[in-house]
């Protein structure tokens, strides 16, 4: 693509011969492969999008070690969370944590003294649940309990919806109570 780019700039003396094309061809292969480069650093500086290699050194940088079984993303955010997690613990703290994992919305709030989060998107439970646990426990102070809430499709849900809608759902989804 390069290549016609700089071609298509020259003169058309310049643009015909052959030597000057080789010339060209081999500027336009470095700077496509510059070009390359430089949107993996891009890449690689945000969590969501880093290469493995950098992924590797986020979480000797930050001191986390991979679940075992725990897929990219899961370590991702496992980095991501710990780099939020400095400073004072409150519920824009929590908030900040929970919000790493990229799958579906956390509410973090505070009651009755105790940390209640609550999986708001998605029904069932969330992929990676292990990881966020994790993160959340190492953050919260030690003497605050934390309690899950979880949303399941509940016998008024199924009623309402049509046939299509309900085989779009997985069994995990409903409560059986």
């Amino acid at each position: 693509m390069r290549k016609y780019d700089l071609l298509r700039r020259m003169n058309k003396l310049n643009a015909v011969d052959p030597m000057v094309r080789n010339v060209m061809e081999t500027i336009a292969t470095e700077m496509e492969l510059s070009d390359a480069q430089v949107r993996q650093l891009l890449d690689d500086m945000f969590f969501d999008t880093c290469s493995e290699a950098m992924l590797d050194f986020y979480e000797r940088e930050a001191a986390v070690t991979p679940m075992a079984g725990q897929d990219v993303a899961g370590r991702r955010a496992s980095v991501e969370a710990k780099w939020k997690s400095s400073g004072r613990v409150d519920i824009e703290m929590l908030q900040a944590v929970a919000d790493s994992w990229k799958n579906g919305k956390v509410d973090v709030d505070f009651v009755d003294n105790k940390i209640q989060i609550t999986f708001v998107d998605q029904f069932g439970l969330p992929a990676d649940r292990a990881g966020i646990e994790l993160a959340l426990d190492e953050v919260k102070p030690a003497h605050l309990p934390i309690v899950y809430f979880v949303r399941y499709l509940m016998l008024a849900d199924v009623e309402a919806m049509t046939l299509t809608k309900l085989q779009s759902h997985a069994l995990s989804d409903f409560a059986f109570e």
